[in-house]
């Protein structure tokens, strides 16, 4: 990802199961959000349990 140009984040494509049009530059940042909002999940169930 670090090589791709503004003109590559702005490519869009039909997303399958949406059937809607997205930017790549967006599906990164949304794909980059989730696996963080997962990542809070899980840190916070280990300090809920005390596990390290």
């Amino acid at each position: 990802m670090k090589n791709l140009s503004n003109t590559d984040l702005e490519k869009s494509f039909i997303h399958p199961e949406h059937g809607a049009s997205f930017q790549l530059r967006e599906i990164i940042g949304t794909y980059a959000w989730h696996g963080d909002h997962h990542l809070a999940h899980i840190t916070e169930l280990k300090k809920r349990n005390n596990w390290d």
